[in-house]
């Protein structure tokens, strides 16, 4: 149990240690419309007669609801499982303006200006 454990704290520092890979608000929203999508597709499906197919068309009716079902409960249980948590990306919040102050700082690396300019003078 102990090693399971470990296993997700391990997780969520990788996740919190790179919050530029996390989605945005916005974007967790949107995968919840997704899934919501899913979920009427599959209903439009149920309720066109779908299952009134026969042989292999019916296989691939249910294979497509399966999927749709499986797909967009993914969606929208994970979603808003981070919206829950709070595990996405606020540009808007301290910890963000410093990732920006950051990556304009090693951009602005005096050793990578010096190559550079080296590399003018051998031409």
């Amino acid at each position: 149990m102990g090693i399971l454990s470990d296993l997700k704290k391990q997780q969520k520092e990788q996740k919190n240690s790179n919050p530029e890979r996390l989605p945005t608000q916005a974007q967790l929203m949107l995968r919840i419309l997704v899934g919501g999508y899913l979920y009427y597709l599959i209903y439009q499906l149920l309720t066109g007669g779908a299952l009134q197919n026969t042989g292999w068309k019916l296989a691939v009716m249910i294979g497509g609801i399966v999927l749709f079902a499986v797909f967009g409960g993914y969606f929208i249980m994970m979603s808003v499982r981070m919206l829950m948590r709070q595990e996405y990306y606020d540009p808007n919040s301290p910890q963000a303006e410093e990732i920006v102050s950051v990556s304009v700082d090693s951009e602005s690396d005096p050793q990578n200006e010096s190559d550079e300019s080296d590399a003018c003078e051998d031409k």
